[in-house]
Parts: structure tokens; sequence; C-alpha cells
């Protein structure tokens, strides 16, 4: 992600590097533009960019084999706690991936740990999701009737998606 910030800007220009929010867009931009790449519809400049993020003089890039959304997987790490079995579950499941989940798991690293690492250590503590112990009926009162009618279908499907074990 880095050399991707680093070459796509004239060497003159500065740029920051943000590990708030601003990571999630990022990895959403870097997708848009893999798929750009892939696709065949990259100018010349555009692959040479892309060619310079993924090889380095010593070889490829170490990067995930099925881009699974980092936006996904940081999600699923907050509101898990970082629970890897927990969150590949998620994301087989997102990804319409059945079968070996230890395989699907090695394909999604390092985005996956990469993920985990930042939802746990620098998504800010009044973004991250607080799972409460009980229900509380004075904090469902104050949902909008959208945010209502997503706990009811999650409520509905809980039982036949979600398992402690993964």
């Amino acid at each position: 992600m880095v050399r991707w910030l680093y070459v796509r800007k004239h060497p003159s220009q500065k740029f920051n590097i943000d590990f708030g929010q601003e990571v999630i867009r990022l990895y959403d931009e870097w997708d848009a533009f893999e798929v750009k790449v892939s696709a065949g519809n990259a100018s010349p400049s555009e692959q040479k960019i892309y060619d310079s993020c993924v090889r380095t003089s010593f070889g490829a890039v170490n990067k995930s084999k099925i881009p699974v959304s980092f936006r996904l997987l940081s999600s699923a790490a907050d509101i898990t706690q970082g629970k890897v079995e927990q969150i590949v579950r998620i994301a087989a499941d997102q990804a319409n991936v059945s079968g070996d989940l230890g395989q699907f798991q090695a394909a999604i690293e390092p985005r996956l740990t990469c993920a985990i690492h930042w939802a746990t250590q620098y998504l800010p503590e009044d973004e991250r999701a607080h799972i409460r112990d009980r229900f509380s009926g004075e904090a469902y009162e104050q949902l909008d009737e959208v945010s209502k009618k997503g706990l009811e279908i999650l409520s509905a499907q809980l039982d036949e998606n979600w398992t402690w074990s993964g």
C-alpha cells in the first residue's frame, strides 16, 4: 500500500499516511485499480505504476490471492474482537466460498492479518463496535426504522448463520 501511495505521486509531492478510516478508502481505491489493470483497461502509465507496486528487485510483493474487501475484513474483525475463525467464516460466506476454510484463510493473507491489526490496534475506540451482553430496549428505541429492520433481519438469520465455534 505504501509503495502505491509513493509511486502514484510526483516525487516532489507530499503525501500522508493516515491510519484512521482513510485506510479503508485506500484499500477500496487499490482494489478498483487492481480490477482495472486485471481487465486490461489500464493505460501504459497505470500498468507501470501497478508493476512498480507489486514487484521489487527482489521479486513479487506478498499479496492476497483472493482480494476480499478490507472493509469487510476490518468490520468483521471489529465485531468479532479479532477472532480469526469467525472473520474467515464471515468472509467465506460473503465470497460464496465453501469447503476448506483453512485454504481460504491462507488465500486472503496478508490482508486478513492487516485488517485484524488495524481494527484492534488503530480503529479509534469511539468508532469500534461494542457488543452488549444483553438487549437494551432503551438503545433499540433510539434507532431509526431502517436500523430496526436491519436488526430484525439479523436476528431472524442468526441461528442458521452464527455459531461461537465458527
